[in-house]
């Protein structure tokens, strides 16, 4: 009788076990149609594209912990890594594959022409040529490999370098590029992407260059003019996203449209304060420069002569210059070497006017 319990109970296990199972590839079949139902058909072979953003999402949440929690933390107790090589390999590297994917990009678009408003097919993602979906989905996996920018500052210990814009970029980016090419590939969605592949072209080589270290830096003064490209790469994707939903009988998901405006008014904003913070906010006035430089010219001097007082028996005061040789008797100064002896005959008030020759 007990086996034939335990038989029944064991029976009884199996089954909510496998109840359970069903159950739950049923939920995941029911989210991962969900997703491939509303995902265009065309992108599905591509990975990461299939299914839900459970993946993506994953590597982000592994970025941000990784640079800013388990980086520093791991990075407190070694030195800085110098990966000047690396980086000058990383930099050429993502220069030369923003470049292939702006040219691509043209020469697919009608040289960004079918990207503009509602653009070439009025919209209609469907029409989209497939090598233009094929470049956004290599355009989406260069924004994964850009995550590797913050992670090298991490390991150089350039914190001051993982500021609040640009982790929230370089994690917000690849998100919203997964959406859009997910969800609607091509047309107006491709606007984004050519620009940004062109901006990349010259902040690579500019990142390049900088690692031949100081030498290189007289000739790096364009700096600020990259911030400048990239707010008006923001501005034009504003106004192209305006002219997608203001333009009649447009196809394409107006939703996308409102999103990209969004987006794009947010970065202009961030990178505005950026650019303001970092070549506008230390900078000073030529007068306030002006008083600096004479409060901290009148305390080298100051230090650098070292005077010391001393007071006379008959209550005059001689100033003795230890650097400069300089002997100072109620405001007269002549250079001399002051020997042992004068100074002793000062301390006592016994000094001569003739021995000063006072001037």
């Amino acid at each position: 009788m007990l086996e034939t319990i335990f038989n029944s109970s064991d029976t009884f296990r199996d089954k909510t076990s496998n109840m359970m199972e069903d159950n739950a590839h049923e939920k995941m079949g029911e989210t991962v149609g969900f997703w491939d139902s509303i995902t265009d058909e065309r992108v599905n072979e591509f990975y990461l594209l299939r299914g839900g953003p459970s993946i993506i999402l994953t590597l982000v949440s592994v970025y941000l912990y990784f640079v800013l929690s388990l980086g520093p933390r791991l990075m407190a107790r070694h030195e800085a890594f110098k990966l000047n090589k690396l980086l000058l390999v990383y930099n050429v590297g993502m220069a030369a594959a923003n470049l292939w994917l702006f040219v691509q990009g043209l020469l697919v678009s009608n040289y960004g022409l079918d990207t503009l408003g509602c653009g070439k097919f009025g919209g209609d993602i469907r029409q989209s040529p497939r090598r233009g979906i094929y470049l956004g989905y290599l355009f989406f996996l260069t924004k994964l490999v850009e995550l590797l920018d913050t992670v090298f500052f991490v390991l150089r210990k350039k914190h001051a370098q993982v500021t609040f814009l640009h982790v929230f970029h370089h994690s917000v980016v690849p998100l919203f590029c997964w959406i859009g090419i997910k969800l609607a590939p091509g047309g107006p969605n491709g606007f984004f992407p050519l620009v940004n592949s062109f901006i990349h072209v010259i902040m690579y080589s500019y990142y390049a260059l900088t690692t031949f270290g100081q030498r290189i830096q007289p000739y790096l003064w364009w700096k600020k003019y990259l911030t400048t490209l990239q707010m008006i790469q923001f501005v034009l994707v504003m106004l192209n996203a305006f002219k997608t939903f203001m333009s009649q009988d447009c196809k394409f998901p107006i939703l996308f449209a409102y999103l990209q405006a969004t987006v794009a008014i947010a970065f202009f904003i961030l990178f505005a304060f950026f650019y303001h913070d970092a070549y506008h906010k230390n900078k000073k006035s030529p007068i306030s420069v002006k008083k600096k430089d004479s409060v901290e010219s009148t305390e080298k001097i100051a230090i650098r002569e070292k005077r010391f007082n001393v007071q006379t028996a008959n209550g005059n005061t001689a100033i003795f210059n230890n650097n400069h040789n300089e002997h100072k008797l109620n405001g007269n100064l002549k250079r001399h070497e002051p020997s042992n002896e004068l100074i002793s005959r000062h301390l006592n008030g016994k000094t001569p006017k003739s021995s000063l020759k006072l001037l």
